[in-house]
């Protein structure tokens, strides 16, 4: 009888979490996308987790500032928004973090002076979920400039050592002005390597709300998205 009300139980817990997988991948649009957090704001640092090498999900801030919002000089009709980000990574790391993190990235990834967890933004559509960084039925223009780097921060103990950076980049969207469903995401990764639905969703093939390690179904700290701010 135990194995029966086990196997019952289980087959429940199946179909709950079926279902739950399916309501992420049907999404109809960004809002209902599980694993997102909406509180995207302007001069304001958010909180979110990605994961460091050989230790795990730590937490990392970035600011979205210097926000501006004009007509285009060259495309009548169209209107250009302009912002930085700001992505600030941990600082001063535990001696048992950095024996850590050092250890994994003197195994694993050798070549890299900056051993940072990974961040990201996306810029999306509303409805679909795609990226608008790539062509798109919209008309939507997105420009970024290059990512800008700190100088390196290095930490060293008991015969350990690794480099730390923050970085910033500055985007630019040039849009139809009837067109209201751009959304602006920010954050960290749950892994080191992107899945072949985060790859489709760079792409512009696929839908945010199919990716694998930009957002966590079950866990909201990872990913922060907002709508553009319109004026008036």
């Amino acid at each position: 009888m135990k194995g029966k009300r086990f196997f019952w139980v289980l087959l429940v817990l199946l179909c709950m979490n079926m279902a739950a997988g399916s309501l992420t991948a049907h999404a109809k649009n960004m809002k209902d996308t599980t694993g997102i957090t909406w509180d995207l704001k302007q001069n304001k640092y958010l909180y979110y987790k990605s994961y460091w090498g050989g230790v795990g999900m730590i937490t990392q801030k970035v600011k979205l500032s210097n926000f501006t919002e004009t007509w285009s000089s060259d495309k009548a009709g169209y209107r250009v928004a302009k912002f930085k980000l700001t992505f600030v990574r941990k600082k001063k790391p535990t001696a048992k973090q950095l024996i850590k993190a050092a250890t994994y990235y003197t195994i694993n990834h050798p070549e890299l002076d900056d051993t940072s967890p990974h961040c990201f933004y996306a810029i999306t559509d509303y409805y679909t979920g795609k990226s608008l960084e790539v062509s798109n039925p919209y008309g939507v223009i997105v420009k970024h400039s290059k990512w800008k780097k700190s100088s390196t921060t290095r930490y060293k103990t008991s015969g350990y050592s690794l480099g730390m950076q923050n970085v910033s980049v500055v985007v630019q969207i040039e849009y139809p002005y009837e067109y209201k469903n751009l959304c602006i995401g920010v954050g960290g990764y749950k892994r080191m390597s992107e899945t072949a639905a985060d790859r489709r969703f760079w792409a512009g093939t696929g839908p945010f709300w199919k990716t694998k390690t930009f957002r966590d179904p079950n866990y909201k700290k990872i990913a922060h998205f907002g709508r553009l701010w319109f004026d008036p």
